[in-house]
């Protein structure tokens, strides 16, 4: 079994059969090679590795897929972008806050709204991104 040429959506397939056993690998390689009969199968082990990889780095093309299209650029020219100022291609996700992070988000917002106060437009200029979002739960 080659993960490299597994497709994202065979990925997907893999994840949910390996949730539908209770994350019981062993389980999982059985009913993907009694579901998917045609084809490669993967090993057990591969069924966590994969659910830890997406926990980790989710889908590090995603977010540069949908910047190219909004921008009408190639995939590569946002790649060489993303590279040529430093950013990563993928979010880490953190399990815990600290005491001060909501005074750092008010301090945000307050920041955010005397910009915006100042020039309307100042918004237009942000590029927000998933990593930029943050809830309660």
């Amino acid at each position: 079994y080659n993960k490299k040429t597994c497709t994202q959506s065979e990925k997907v397939d893999m994840l949910l059969i390996f949730g539908k056993c209770h994350k019981n690998s062993r389980n999982a390689a059985e009913l993907y090679v009694q579901r998917y009969s045609n084809g490669q199968h993967p090993v057990h082990q591969y069924f966590p590795y994969l659910e830890n990889r997406f926990r980790q780095d989710g889908n590090r093309n995603a977010e540069e897929t949908k910047i190219a299209q909004e921008l009408q650029i190639t995939h590569d020219s946002a790649t060489k972008i993303r590279k040529k100022h430093g950013y990563q291609a993928f979010i880490r996700f953190y399990q815990h806050l600290y005491a001060d992070d909501g005074d750092r988000r008010v301090m945000f917002c307050d920041w955010l709204l005397q910009n915006h106060r100042g020039d309307p437009n100042f918004i237009n200029f942000i590029l927000f991104s998933e990593e930029s979002r943050f809830t309660n739960n």
